[in-house]
């Protein structure tokens, strides 16, 4: 019940209850997930723990490099393929 009321970004005691008498529906704060990234995200808990170390560990290491790039102002394509090798 919890994910579904994630999932239509509604507080779960909605989902339970129902809305209050003008029907109005209560948004939740926070992320707003995709199909795709949930399951991501599961797919991520299936894997042992030592996996889903080197996957986070890819993840910050392609968000340090995506924001090497943006600061630069370059592309992979426009750099010199010895510093696409070094990011």
């Amino acid at each position: 019940m919890r994910t579904l009321a994630e999932w239509l970004h509604v507080p779960i005691d909605w989902l339970r209850f129902g809305g209050d008498e003008d029907g109005s529906v209560p948004s939740v704060e926070g992320p707003v997930f995709k199909s795709a990234e949930l399951k991501m995200i599961s797919d991520l808990q299936l894997l042992d723990e030592h996996h889903q170390m080197m996957v986070r560990e890819f993840i910050r290491i392609l968000l340090h490099a995506n924001g090497r790039k943006r600061a630069s102002g370059k592309t992979a394509d426009e750099m010199p393929t010895a510093e696409v090798a070094m990011r």
